[in-house]
This record gives C-alpha cells, structure tokens and sequence, in this order.
C-alpha cells in the first residue's frame, strides 16, 4: 500500500542488484489506479504463485498469504480430463488455517470447476460447454460464495494458511488467492 501522491508525483524504483541469472524471461506489470474524491476502506488483492512441481504425485502443501481476508483461490493446472484419461493435475483440495481445515475440507476439481459457472457472466450451465469461456485446466475454490463476506476466511494471526491438495500429476500449477486488504 503506497502513501497518496499528486497525479504525476508516484514514483516505484526497480531495485536491479539481484543478479539476472536470477531471472529467466522477467516481466513486472504494474498498474496504478485514480480515485479521485474516493477514501476506500478496502481494495482486492490478487498474486499469482508459480508452484513448482513437487517431483511425485500424492499429498503436497501449497502455501497461501496471511493477514487478509481470503475470497478465493483459482487454480490452474496443466491436465485435465480429455478423451483417453481421466486425469486431474489437482485432485481433492482442502484449505487448513493453523492445521485446522476451514471452509472446504474436501472437495474433487470436478466440482470446483462447476464452481466458478456462476462467476463468469454469460456462461452456458454446463462444465462441458464453459472451455469457451473458462479455460478447462482452472478450478475455483469459493471461500465467499454468498458474496457478502460471511464466509470469506480471515486470515489475520494466523501463523500457516495453506492448501493441501493431491497431485495426480507430477507437474507445475499456478495459485492465485484472492484477497480483501482493509486500509
């Protein structure tokens, strides 16, 4: 969260003294939004994790941010079910807080990825039908779907949030947790 600034007057300075073999094709996107007259209490906030592959298939933790309330979490894998394999990148996805499972204790990709139908406008209702509009490797773990927080999963003083998922594949996904920030 950066201080106020006059238009013109926002400045962020890239540190470069990390060697570059640390990079490999790096990209920084930034975007700066105007509000003006606005004093907003809260604002989303969304990374997206690389996550390597963990080197076998079975149970492996992904770790998520702490210290904001937690929306979502979209997932992308690499395999998906087609014609000659039923095969899942991630398959049952739980969400634990301190050890302790919160919110979705168990849930098959399947059904996270019915889950995010009623997300996206104009979706026909039929996970077969959405690879149009949703690409068919991404599931959606809804920690709010009521949309009126009372569900969404405060992460504050918490010491571990993760994932603990089951890899059918051995391969990379990409996590992004959406999160509500309070200013």
């Amino acid at each position: 969260m950066f201080p106020a600034t006059r238009k013109g007057e926002f400045q962020i300075t890239l540190d470069t003294t990390i060697p570059t073999s640390e990079f490999d094709d790096a990209l920084i996107n930034l975007s700066a939004i105007q509000l003006p007259e606005a004093t907003p209490t809260r604002h989303l906030v969304s990374t997206l994790f690389s996550i390597t592959n963990p080197g076998d298939t079975g149970e492996h933790d992904i770790d998520l941010p702490i210290g904001n309330d937690l929306l979502a979490c979209l997932i992308r894998m690499t395999s998906f079910p087609a014609d000659d394999a039923v095969v899942f990148g991630l398959d049952d996805l739980r969400l634990l807080v301190d050890n302790r499972e919160r919110n979705i204790v168990s849930s098959k990709a399947p059904e996270l990825a019915g889950e995010m139908i009623n997300r996206v406008k104009g979706t026909v209702r039929s996970t077969a039908a959405q690879g149009g509009l949703i690409p068919n490797t991404c599931i959606w773990m809804d920690f709010d779907p009521t949309r009126d927080g009372a569900y969404m999963v405060d992460t504050r003083g918490a010491a571990r949030v993760h994932l603990r998922v089951k890899y059918g594949v051995d391969e990379a996904v990409f996590v992004t947790p959406i999160e509500l920030r309070t200013i």
